[in-house]
């Protein structure tokens, strides 16, 4: 016998981004630091952008300074699950990373960031 199943069309909500992961290029650590004017990659979900946009992208934000935000440049690679970009010259501090990304709609965008605070020396 059977089983008839009810399908509903259901709204998608906005894919605000999150990132999982950071990882140096340079010393391979995860979550912990990145070297200025070196390499990293960020993974997780939504974090596809157009980097002709200076207002989406990577940033590293100082923990110090919160008006101080850094945009990532050189990227390598932009998906939707993984980021590689190049980490231009940072003033040592602790930053926070995140990521800006368009809407679907193209009138709003949304930021995720990593929940672990990233050590510059």
């Amino acid at each position: 016998m059977a089983t008839k199943i009810l399908l509903e069309k259901v709204e998608v909500s906005q894919s605000v981004p999150i990132i999982r992961v950071y990882i140096d290029g340079m010393n391979k650590k995860v979550n912990i630091s990145a070297v200025s004017d070196g390499s990293g990659v960020i993974k997780g979900k939504w974090l596809r952008f157009d980097p002709n946009d200076s207002r989406q992208g990577v940033f590293f934000v100082s923990e110090t300074d919160p008006s101080l935000e850094i945009p990532m440049t050189g990227y390598t690679e932009i998906m939707p699950s993984k980021v590689h970009f190049r980490v231009p010259t940072l003033p040592a501090d602790n930053y926070k990373i995140v990521v800006r990304t368009l809407s679907r709609n193209g009138n709003d965008f949304l930021q995720g960031a990593l929940k672990y605070k990233i050590l510059v020396e």
